[in-house]
């Protein structure tokens, strides 16, 4: 299964609190089709849900894999910053 953003961001908040995540507003997939390194002057034209990808495969299981990853990554760095090395 591939994870976009959407369903990232949705899920890491569905992960730190459940009661916040509307699942029943999730929109409909969307993924316009764009250059891969577009800035986009008005994304709302594209995005008009505001959401990119598809949130519906959201789950507090994977916000909770994506929030111990993250803070796996940023404990190394400190730990590499403390230490003088380049982690």
């Amino acid at each position: 299964m591939s994870h976009d953003i959407g369903s990232i961001e949705t899920s890491v908040l569905l992960a730190i609190d459940p009661h916040l995540g509307r699942t029943n507003r999730i929109p409909e997939a969307g993924r316009p089709q764009f250059p891969r390194f577009q800035v986009l002057s008005h994304p709302e034209g594209l995005f008009p849900s505001g959401v990119m990808g598809d949130a519906s495969q959201a789950s507090a299981a994977l916000g909770e894999q994506t929030l111990q990853h993250v803070v796996g990554e940023i404990v190394k760095l400190l730990k590499g910053m403390l230490s003088g090395g380049d982690s």
